[in-house]
């Protein structure tokens, strides 16, 4: 980039740094905007706000602790509450409007779309702000110095890692909404490539102008090329690229969601192919329908087989397997995505207060509040003038939210099925075959009657095991035409209710070892929080962190690549028993659609 004036690139004594990069006002608002955007986004989760797709077995089972269990947590919570109290009473008033808090919950549905509204609003702001901030720099190198494009880059990589982590708040969403995730795609590509791009060249003199770093002084070799981290490893060099690998990461599972679906109905049912006739392709809702079945009988089995496992002799294998089964849910949860936001939210909060308070150069700022400073400040109203409106939406016209929220929701492939609606069938003569049953004098009869009929009130929780058995018994019990069929029905209940307690028996005793996996997390991401605050530190405690880092990034991404190959896996192996599911709940070949001739006259 060429420059129109003339540029000194001799060492200076002092720092003349930018008000309008790295003055009070923008840092407060950076570092408050992200702050809020993390607040928001924990509510949300502890609050059982966000979407369930985005939630499993484990996230559930730490919402339901903290709802529960820890008393200091419930009374830190009364106070946050009478802070939220006297804030949105403030906000009221700037509309001249009285502010009168809920006395009833909330409905999940409009938890869940309030805290969406407010988590997306949050996260244009980063997006946003974060681009405009990293333009700005890049814009303005042969003005700004290297402090403080150290200063714009670290405000940026706040506001990458928060807009991060709302990724996964919103994925249902961005589901819903694909084109907008689409065009909010071309702002996250930019913000990568400018992010990733600035934090590696950059001269090691902050007193110099960022364009003195490829036109070095003749006396001060310290303005030559180096880089931005100053690293004295090779794991500091891997942090932004570490950024890269999440952020792909995020944006794959946008797309994969759906692909996912379509693979799993392609794969199984010819009928779905893309080549086939446009008359015989079903219908958006029909290939709903048949995904919720399958989904359904794959998790029923994968759930068994983790859960057989267990049943081993041994005591130590028992655990192993117990502790292998938990390990796999927890990978698959919401709190599982949290510990490397958290490496790099620590690396970032950090690396702000070595570079704002700890500069071995002294900084001299204008502390006066001009325009580029004021600015930000005011960016913050957005959020609250966002949870106004969203409050005066939910209160004023409760049903129509709720609703809409629905109406969407029934065009959207989710990840998991919410609820399957039985399949239409006509009268059977079980109930009367049952009742001439009963005159006979078979021993077995009562129990049986008395296991079907336990059956019948579990079968929703039996179908988490056995979902594709209990579509078998249900079909079969509607097409009972004799005594013998009825007695055939009645015994496969009285198998499946038997295997399910068992099952859950052992699922049940999972839930200990779901304890050591949250003290699991805590470790974690307190290890972590520390080494980003350690790989800021120049001494030899940073070599060995940044070792360590270069460690954690190899298993991250082993992990990551694994799970993927070993879903293909899974997938080819389950996939003759979910043609099975799909003959038992696919339409009859007389009423599926033909094509329509075309009569020529």
């Amino acid at each position: 980039m060429g420059c129109h004036i003339a540029l000194n690139c001799e060492h200076q004594d002092y720092v003349q740094a930018n008000a309008d990069v790295a003055g009070n006002g923008v840092l407060a608002a950076f570092l408050a905007s992200a702050f809020l955007t993390v607040y928001a986004m924990a509510y949300g989760y502890l609050s059982d706000s966000l979407p369930k797709s985005s939630l499993n077995e484990t996230d559930q089972y730490i919402i339901e602790y903290f709802r529960t269990k820890p008393v200091w947590i419930h009374s830190t919570l009364s106070t946050l509450k009478g802070i939220q109290y006297k804030f949105c009473a403030l906000v009221m008033r700037l509309f001249r409007k009285e502010y009168t808090p809920a006395v009833q919950e909330i409905p999940r549905k409009k938890r869940e779309e309030a805290v969406s509204k407010f988590i997306l609003a949050l996260s244009d702001q980063q997006l946003a702000t974060g681009l405009a901030i990293m333009i700005a720099a890049v814009a303005n190198q042969c003005t700004l110095t290297n402090y403080d494009f150290r200063i714009a880059f670290s405000l940026a990589w706040f506001s990458a890692i928060t807009h991060l982590a709302t990724l996964d708040c919103l994925q249902e969403y961005f589901r819903t909404h694909r084109t907008i995730w689409n065009m909010r795609l071309i702002g996250v590509v930019a913000f990568l490539g400018l992010l990733v791009s600035g934090m590696i060249p950059k001269a090691v003199d902050i007193s110099l102008p960022v364009a003195c770093r490829s036109r070095p002084s003749e006396t001060d070799p310290s303005t030559l090329d180096t880089t931005f981290f100053d690293p004295i490893s090779f794991g500091l060099f891997l942090i932004p690229w570490f950024l890269l690998w999440v952020y792909l990461r995020r944006i794959i599972r946008q797309y994969n969601l759906k692909r996912r679906k379509d693979y799993i109905l392609q794969a199984v049912i010819p009928w779905f192919g893309i080549c086939k006739p446009p008359a015989f392709r079903p219908t958006e809702a029909e290939r709903k329908r048949y995904y919720e079945h399958l989904f359904a009988e794959k998790t029923a089995r994968d759930l068994r087989k983790s859960l057989d496992a267990m049943k081993a002799s041994s005591v130590i294998k028992r655990n192993f397997a117990m502790f292998v089964r938990v390990l796999q849910v927890y990978d698959q949860s919401f709190l599982s995505q949290t510990p490397p936001l958290i490496f790099m939210l620590a690396y970032g909060l950090s690396q702000i207060i070595y570079s704002q308070w700890f500069s071995v150069v002294e900084v001299r700022l204008d502390t006066s509040m001009g325009f580029g400073q004021i600015i930000p400040l005011f960016l913050l109203v957005l959020p609250i003038f966002a949870a106004a409106e969203i409050y005066y939406e939910t209160k004023e016209n409760p049903d129509r939210s709720a609703g809409q929220t629905e109406v969407d929701e029934s065009n959207i492939p989710s990840d998991e099925p919410s609820h399957i609606e039985p399949e239409p069938h006509s009268l059977n003569r079980a109930e009367t075959l049952l009742l001439s049953a009963s005159d006979s004098t078979n021993p077995d009869l009562p129990a049986l009657e008395a296991d079907g009929i336990l059956y019948d009130k579990n079968v929703s929780q039996i179908e988490r095991y056995f979902y594709k058995e209990t579509k078998e018994i249900e079909r079969l019990w509607n097409s009972a035409a004799t005594v013998e069929n009825v007695m055939e029905v009645l015994q496969k209940k009285q198998k499946y209710q038997v295997e399910f307690q068992a099952y859950k028996s052992i699922e049940e005793d999972s839930v200990s070892m779901t304890t050591s996996v949250v003290w699991m997390y805590i470790i974690s991401a307190s290890s972590l929080a520390t080494l980003g605050v350690i790989l800021n530190i120049k001494t030899v405690v940073s070599e060995i962190g940044s070792a360590f880092f270069t460690l954690v990034m190899v298993i991250y991404i082993q992990r990551g690549v694994g799970s993927y190959l070993f879903s293909l896996v899974a997938m080819r192996e389950i996939k003759p028993h979910l043609q099975d599911i799909f003959e038992l709940v696919r339409p009859p070949l007389d009423s599926q659609k033909l094509p329509t001739a075309t009569v020529s006259t």
